[in-house]
């Protein structure tokens, strides 16, 4: 019937911070409780009761409903979530900081045009400020999952967590990961500027091991 031929795609927002390192109730970090989201797939040939671990972003969602349309996709940055069983994947998370709205003037942070949202009901903690911005890259590969940060302010600040060892981002790795994070540089950026399929070279630690040499030098 109509039921067994028809896929349901459930998904949400971010939510709000409950209390997550202090942090204020917007989620605007970097951190694995920002950015992800719960998404639940039910139709034809997705086998129930199944928790995948295979990485969904949201860029996959238009390719998966060409795919269902049986139409081709070869132009988007995403891949089809259907029938999709590699666990290897390399992806940027970004944001852009915010300042100089939503600030009470009962706030010191009033009119320096620095920060958002600061409310004096919850103590003047700011929600955002322009130097919160930055770009990661995200990395699922057989040699574990990790987590590179650089931030867009007067330190260029960099975090590097290997998630695996530790889940919680509590231990920044960066100052200690020189030779490491060099290479992290040099994916991220060939991410910032790919487009399309290309994007999904950057997937397979195979085909990251061909990058010319001169480009970690």
């Amino acid at each position: 019937g109509i039921l067994d031929n028809t896929y349901f795609i459930y998904t949400s927002d971010h939510g709000y911070h409950l209390g997550e390192f202090g942090m204020p109730i917007d989620k605007r970090q970097p951190y694995e409780f920002d950015i992800r989201i719960p998404m639940i797939i039910r139709g034809p040939n997705i086998p129930a009761n199944i928790t995948s671990k295979v990485p969904a972003l949201m860029v996959d969602m238009a390719p998966t409903f060409l795919d269902i349309a049986g139409l081709p996709a070869d132009d988007l940055d995403g891949l089809s979530l259907l029938g999709r069983v590699e666990e290897e994947r390399r992806f940027l998370v970004e944001y852009s900081g915010e300042g100089g709205e939503g600030v009470d003037r009962g706030c010191p942070q009033w009119n320096t045009g620095e920060f958002s949202w600061c409310k004096v009901e919850l103590d003047c903690k700011c929600q955002d400020t322009f130097n919160n911005t930055y770009t990661c890259l995200r990395s699922f590969s057989d040699g574990g999952e990790s987590m590179y940060c650089k931030f867009e302010d007067n330190e260029d600040f960099e975090e590097f967590y290997d998630l695996t060892e530790d889940p919680y981002q509590l231990d920044n790795l960066a100052p200690l990961l020189e030779e490491e994070l060099e290479e992290q540089r040099v994916l991220m950026a060939e991410l910032a500027k790919c487009s399309g399929q290309s994007c999904q070279q950057y997937n397979s630690n195979r085909n990251i091991l061909s990058l010319e040499k001169s480009k970690f030098v």
